[in-house]
Parts: C-alpha cells; structure tokens; sequence
C-alpha cells in the first residue's frame, strides 16, 4: 500500500467514526418528544427568550431544544410511563403535591395524572397498596 494512501485512511477513519457517531445520536433524539406547551391562568405562554437551537446548546445531556410558545429552552424529554392514573383523581391528589407537565417530571413509577383541573404526580393504580 502506498504511504499516501495509508496517511490517507488514518485520517478518514476517525471522521468517518465520528459522523457515524453524530448520526446515531440524533437518530436516538428523534424518538424523544418535546413537553406541551404550558399556558398561565392568563393564557400567556414562556418568554422569548432563544436559549437554544438545537439540543446539543443544552447543559445538561438528554435535553431537547423545545418551544415554550414564545421562544426556545431546554427541557427534559416526555417519557409514557407503564400504569394507568388512579379513577379518583380527587381523592389521590391531596396525598400528591407536586405540579408535572408529563410522566419524565415525576419520580420513580408516579405518572402526570389529571387532577383538580391540573396535573400532578400519583402512583399508578397497578403500583398502590391493596386496601
């Protein structure tokens, strides 16, 4: 094999490495979704601020580049969580405090149910304590 073309393949071999890379990443990203955008109680939606483009200007890894009606931020992907909300939201959510906009927002296997004409993190009915 010549010299030339020896050099030549070093030098390709980890650039094509590293667009493959760069394609599977984004081919993983292209399942996530972004969060819905949230509207105040006055109908506003967020700032407009543009603090991203595109997912790899966010700080933390696994964050997308997502509208907030106004501009753009990062936020966490939306993760679907096994399990079904509880039929009685209003019962539930007195024992639930925390606001979520989707099931990534809560902890552990808690999913964002509807409750008190808003949403807010409960075990799944499968996960609860049988009485």
């Amino acid at each position: 094999m010549p010299k030339e073309f020896r050099a030549m393949q070093s030098i390709l071999k980890p650039l094509l490495l590293l667009v493959l890379s760069a394609i599977l990443l984004q081919l993983s990203l292209a399942d996530d979704i972004c969060p819905p955008v949230q509207h105040g109680s006055d109908g506003s939606v967020g700032t407009g601020d543009e603090l991203c483009t595109t997912a790899t200007d966010c700080p933390i890894p696994g964050q997308l580049c997502c509208s907030n009606g106004y501009g753009y931020v990062c936020k966490k992907p939306m993760m679907f969580k096994d399990g079904d909300c509880p039929e009685d939201n209003g019962k539930y959510a007195k024992n639930y405090p925390q606001h979520c906009d989707c099931d990534s927002d809560c902890t552990l296997y808690d999913k964002c149910c509807p409750a008190h004409g808003g949403t807010v993190c409960m075990t799944p009915v499968q996960y609860q304590k049988k009485k």
